[in-house]
């Protein structure tokens, strides 16, 4: 069986065990079969938190194994092979029912030589998808201060200034940005205790060590991982042990350091793919991903292609992954134009461009005027007629599809504008020297109409 409209498989929950959030007291705190299970709509997709209380609760923690060969996995397993549709995979399920043919299932098949025969019948725990941590060098627009501690910088702000500047708070509802969150966020990142284990002498994350000769697939996301000590500490674990050599590595990082040190020890492994996360090019990259400088960016995946060249690594392969909100969705073409000519040839796998999350962020697509989405949807429909194969554009034109007729409230769209408005000040930066000409054209005119300040006062003069 393989994944497929007319069913309901996923090869993921029959080798693959993603652990998300850990506690630095009382270690993994959710789990499911692959990342994108576990959104903050869904922690706890699993329904097994009650489960790790229990455990607790009698002293004792709850191994990898056991989550993976446990009740709850093994019933999400028959219910993809029985066709029906298990509550735990609503991600997936969700983007079929907008008309997405390429939900993530369609793309769990092992990626790991020597894959075991009947594992539909005799599931092994072969992958394991991790989160690394939430320390990160950029303050990303459409990312969350629960994945990046320097984007507490902007939120600090807005927490101080909540009481006496209203305007500058963006409608972040479920960041829930005052003073308090702040502070715990600060505190989890003095002790590094938060969404990672805390050192190598934790029992279930020595369990996972113990097992490494039998995992053939890490996964990692951050934070940004390649600044993350305990990643780095896991790889040179791997090729001390001989283990790397039989192990498929697969990390997220936003691409800007590829050092020499780090490229040395992809050799190592049977195979490394790199999922890029690069959202824009030039001046509206930076914007996004403030506060990087696009030519350091073009150095660091210099580097890592050059480098990987020295050192003869052959194994090594890329997918370039932008997240699309209204800020960037014009440079579409301009953004795969970029990635044929400069990654793709130089060790390219795919374009998967996905959509920011949630849908009610302020930069969601959704809230652009309907010209606007009508002439985007036709655009981006040609691009993915034209270009080739390893481009996949289809999230984009299914998420467009079902809002493109979406009249957007006044709310929502001085929402759009006080998102926008809300990091401009914070960062001295003005939208129209960023954004495509129809997005500045369409910030000004709800600004104009509901009376808005392009900055706010309170703020100005304010260091980032």
């Amino acid at each position: 069986m393989i994944p497929e409209i007319n069913n309901t498989f996923c090869y993921y929950p029959f080798y693959q065990l993603a652990l998300k959030k850990w506690d630095s007291k009382n270690g993994i705190r959710n789990a499911a079969p692959c990342c994108n299970a576990i959104r903050p709509d869904t922690p706890d997709p699993l329904q097994i938190d009650d489960k790790f209380d229990a455990a607790i609760s009698n002293n004792r923690l709850i191994l990898p194994t056991e989550i993976f060969y446990g009740d709850e996995m093994t019933e999400l397993r028959e219910s993809m092979l029985q066709g029906k549709k298990h509550p735990a995979c609503s991600t997936c399920w969700k983007m079929e029912d907008k008309g997405n043919t390429n939900s993530y299932r369609f793309y769990s098949k092992p990626v790991y030589n020597k894959i075991d025969e009947n594992i539909q019948s005799n599931p092994v725990m072969r992958s394991i998808d991790l989160i690394m941590g939430e320390n990160c060098n950029l303050r990303c627009r459409m990312c969350s201060p629960g994945l990046s501690n320097s984007l507490r910088k902007d939120y600090k702000i807005f927490a101080e200034t909540k009481n006496t500047d209203a305007n500058i708070i963006p409608d972040f509802e479920w960041h829930n940005i005052n003073p308090d969150r702040d502070k715990q966020w600060r505190a989890e990142d003095s002790h590094n205790k938060s969404y990672a284990w805390v050192d190598n002498d934790h029992p279930q994350w020595q369990a996972i060590l113990d097992d490494i000769h039998n995992i053939r697939h890490i996964k990692a996301t951050g934070g940004e991982t390649t600044i993350t000590k305990s990643w780095l500490e896991f790889l040179d674990y791997a090729i001390e042990t001989g283990a790397a050599e039989n192990i498929v590595l697969e990390f997220h990082t936003n691409a800007t350091k590829f050092t020499d040190t780090l490229v040395d020890k992809f050799k190592h492994f049977e195979r490394i793919h790199i999922n890029l996360s690069i959202d824009s090019i030039g001046k509206n990259y930076e914007y996004l991903r403030y506060p990087m400088k696009w030519p350091q960016l073009c150095k660091s995946l210099q580097n890592l292609f050059v480098k990987s060249a020295e050192q003869h690594i052959k194994n090594l392969t890329t997918s370039m992954n932008p997240t699309i909100s209204a800020l960037n969705i014009h440079y579409l073409k301009e953004i795969s134009d970029w990635w044929i000519n400069n990654i793709c040839k130089s060790n390219g796998h795919n374009f998967f461009p996905g959509i920011v999350y949630p849908d009610n962020r302020g930069i969601s697509i959704k809230y652009l005027p309907i010209a606007m989405k009508q002439r985007l949807l036709t655009n981006i429909i040609k691009l993915q007629d034209s270009t080739i194969e390893d481009i996949d554009l289809l999230a984009i034109i299914s998420e467009l599809s079902n809002c493109v007729n979406y009249q957007p409230t006044k709310d929502e769209k001085i929402k759009f504008f006080k998102e926008i408005r809300a990091f401009d000040t914070v960062r001295k930066q003005k939208y129209y020297d960023y954004c495509h000409a129809e997005i500045s054209a369409y910030l000004d005119s709800i600004a104009a109409e509901y009376n808005l300040a392009a900055t706010s006062p309170m703020l100005l003069g304010k260091s980032s």
